[in-house]
């Protein structure tokens, strides 16, 4: 009888985090917003540019594209972080690296003024990157001391507020 109970409550469970967005734009007057867990979908390195194999805003979410490992696009969103170099990529991984580089092609692509981020603690609360384009806010239950993970669980040690202003950079 419990094991059944457990079993609804995490069918529950999967049910409601399979009904959540991967991915949302925002979109006001001053600034268009993506948001998204991860970040950029795999960048294809071997093609003319990085996201040819991208048409519009809904092939992000078109599950029969897939990268040189089966993923979807929504699935790479998901596991993406941003990197410094090319030696940093991670090809054949299921979470992959991407560079500025990669970004600003993405960005023109979609259209977007900034991206906002979960999916990596940060021990400030948040992260900048390319010239203020891309947010990572810290989205884990993870503990930094360093940028070196010190506490696998789920608890927030000492929150202070923070204040973060979005805002056009271009």
């Amino acid at each position: 009888m419990i094991n059944k109970l457990r079993r609804s409550v995490l069918n529950s469970y999967l049910k409601f985090f399979n009904s959540l967005c991967n991915i949302a734009f925002v979109n006001n007057q001053m600034v268009s917003l993506l948001l998204v867990h991860g970040d950029v979908p795999r960048p294809r390195q071997n093609d003319l540019k990085y996201y040819d194999y991208i048409n519009s805003i809904s092939d992000l979410t078109n599950n029969q594209i897939k990268d040189n490992i089966n993923r979807t696009i929504t699935n790479n969103m998901l596991w993406s972080d941003p990197c410094e170099s090319y030696d940093d990529l991670r090809k054949n991984s299921g979470r992959f690296g991407f560079t500025e580089g990669h970004f600003d092609e993405f960005q023109s692509k979609i259209k977007f003024d900034l991206l906002i981020r979960g999916h990596e603690a940060k021990l400030a609360g948040y992260k900048k990157f390319f010239n203020s384009r891309l947010y990572t806010l810290f989205s884990s239950g993870k503990i930094l001391k360093n940028d070196i993970n010190i506490n696998n669980e789920t608890a927030y040690d000492d929150i202070a507020p923070k204040i973060i202003k979005f805002s056009k950079s271009r």
